[in-house]
Protein backbone atom coordinates (compact mmCIF):
# COMPACT_ATOMS: atom_id res chain seq x y z
CA UNK A 1 0.00 0.00 0.00
CA UNK A 2 1.36 3.59 -1.17
CA UNK A 3 2.17 5.88 1.90
CA UNK A 4 0.58 9.75 1.42
CA UNK A 5 2.70 12.22 0.29
CA UNK A 6 2.72 14.66 3.31
CA UNK A 7 4.75 15.04 6.63
CA UNK A 8 3.37 18.24 8.37
CA UNK A 9 1.15 20.23 7.75
CA UNK A 10 1.85 22.30 5.04
CA UNK A 11 2.43 19.78 3.42
CA UNK A 12 -0.92 17.77 3.57
CA UNK A 13 -2.76 21.48 2.49
CA UNK A 14 -0.36 21.17 -0.72
CA UNK A 15 -1.78 17.69 -0.85
CA UNK A 16 -5.75 18.56 -0.33
CA UNK A 17 -5.17 21.32 -2.79
CA UNK A 18 -4.16 19.16 -5.15
CA UNK A 19 -6.89 16.83 -4.43
CA UNK A 20 -9.14 19.68 -5.01
CA UNK A 21 -7.74 20.45 -8.22
CA UNK A 22 -8.53 17.16 -9.26
CA UNK A 23 -12.09 17.47 -8.05
CA UNK A 24 -12.75 20.38 -10.36
CA UNK A 25 -11.26 18.58 -13.07
CA UNK A 26 -13.92 15.92 -12.94
CA UNK A 27 -16.40 18.60 -12.53
CA UNK A 28 -17.08 17.05 -9.05
CA UNK A 29 -16.72 21.00 -7.64
CA UNK A 30 -17.37 24.51 -9.02
CA UNK A 31 -14.35 26.33 -7.20
CA UNK A 32 -12.70 26.16 -4.09
CA UNK A 33 -10.42 28.91 -1.98
CA UNK A 34 -8.03 28.56 -0.13
CA UNK A 35 -7.52 31.53 3.16
CA UNK A 36 -3.66 31.48 3.31
CA UNK A 37 -2.56 33.03 7.52
CA UNK A 38 0.62 33.12 8.61
CA UNK A 39 0.29 29.73 10.87
CA UNK A 40 -2.50 27.61 8.75
CA UNK A 41 -4.62 27.19 5.60
CA UNK A 42 -8.30 27.05 5.46
CA UNK A 43 -10.49 25.47 2.52
CA UNK A 44 -13.65 26.40 1.54
CA UNK A 45 -15.53 24.23 -1.41
CA UNK A 46 -18.36 25.35 -3.65
CA UNK A 47 -21.82 23.21 -2.05
CA UNK A 48 -20.90 24.02 1.51
CA UNK A 49 -22.42 26.62 4.18
CA UNK A 50 -20.31 30.14 3.08
CA UNK A 51 -19.07 30.13 6.90
CA UNK A 52 -17.97 26.46 6.65
CA UNK A 53 -14.14 26.80 6.88
CA UNK A 54 -12.00 23.20 6.83
CA UNK A 55 -8.98 23.06 8.37
CA UNK A 56 -6.34 20.91 5.85
CA UNK A 57 -6.93 17.97 8.12
CA UNK A 58 -10.48 17.90 7.49
CA UNK A 59 -10.53 19.39 3.22
CA UNK A 60 -7.79 16.59 2.74
CA UNK A 61 -10.35 13.49 4.24
CA UNK A 62 -13.59 15.58 2.87
CA UNK A 63 -11.51 15.27 -0.31
CA UNK A 64 -10.95 11.65 -0.60
CA UNK A 65 -14.51 10.67 0.24
CA UNK A 66 -15.75 12.81 -2.68
CA UNK A 67 -13.23 11.21 -4.82
CA UNK A 68 -13.43 8.17 -3.74
CA UNK A 69 -10.11 7.19 -3.78
CA UNK A 70 -7.75 5.55 -1.95
CA UNK A 71 -4.32 6.38 -3.57
CA UNK A 72 -2.42 9.50 -2.50
CA UNK A 73 -3.31 12.49 -4.72
CA UNK A 74 -0.96 12.72 -8.57
CA UNK A 75 0.10 15.88 -9.71
CA UNK A 76 -1.69 17.75 -12.54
Amino acid sequence: MDKPNFHDEISLAEAAESLAKQAMHQGMLNHFTIYFYPDSWQFHFSGKPEGELLTPEEAYLYLKKLLGKTNPPTEI
